[in-house]
């Protein structure tokens, strides 16, 4: 996943932590909206990475 956002920070031209604050901002803008069910999604998601992986 670092890499994943290193890429991102190359590609927009801006620091790591500048990417993981604009992801972790528009998050919590997402869970304000749609509260658990936006968890949720994430949450299964992420159980099916780990089984892929």
């Amino acid at each position: 996943m670092r890499r994943d956002v290193q890429r991102i920070a190359d590609d927009e031209q801006r620091t790591i932590t500048q990417i993981c604050e604009m992801l972790l901002r528009e998050g919590v803008e997402a869970y304000k909206k749609e509260g658990p069910k936006f968890m949720q999604r994430l949450v299964v998601k992420q159980k099916a990475g780990v089984k892929d992986s």
